[in-house]
């Protein structure tokens, strides 16, 4: 492997939160058209439809887990009552 070779990055930057800041929490989108979110190093690329489909899953666990809650408020509360 020849390591004086560089890559073009075909990468299209859409946003970062600290401009200018190499490291900072950013999203690309990449020449296939995935969508690319980089925290701490660490990035994440898929189509819009998988990032879609993770966020609706993740909204729905929390909002069972909310639901659940509840429901056991409501348990504590009726047991006082009798």
């Amino acid at each position: 492997m020849d390591d004086d070779k560089g890559c073009l990055n075909t990468d299209k930057e859409i946003w970062r939160k600290i401009p200018d800041d190499f490291y900072s929490p950013s999203i690309h989108v990449t020449e296939s058209g995935g969508i690319g979110i980089n925290v701490g190093g660490l990035v994440y690329v898929a189509p819009v439809e998988k990032w879609h489909s993770a966020i609706k899953e993740f909204d729905l666990y929390y909002r069972i887990k909310e639901l659940e809650a509840e429901v056991e408020r409501l348990k504590r509360c009726l047991d006082n009552r009798n």
